[in-house]
């Protein structure tokens, strides 16, 4: 059985002027992974450059990903759930069918 391998990564807080910069490094990690989609949560993502040909979604607030992912269940995959506790990830994992 194939499951999709996906990765829901949000903002990392504390980083200071390095923010934007570290964000992208991550970013372009995991482009480079063979994931088959990556969720970025957060204003820091949101703002980043998407490479183009990438299943890649972006959402600016933990809550527009939650109503994504509740209407788009991704059942039978493989989740990686990242982000720093300020982001409220544990609310995705409890308000998401998975």
């Amino acid at each position: 059985e194939d499951r999709k391998k996906i990765a829901i990564l949000g903002d990392m807080f504390e980083l200071g002027i390095y923010e934007k910069e570290e964000h992208q490094k991550v970013l372009e990690k995991a482009v480079s992974l063979s994931l088959d989609e990556i969720i970025l949560v957060g204003e820091v993502f949101f703002q980043l450059v998407i490479p183009d040909g990438k299943n890649i979604k972006a959402y600016k607030t933990t809550e527009e990903a939650i109503f994504a992912l509740q209407k788009s269940p991704q059942q039978n995959s493989y989740i990686l759930i990242k982000a720093s506790n300020g982001m409220n990830f544990k609310k995705i994992f409890d308000d998401v069918d998975w």
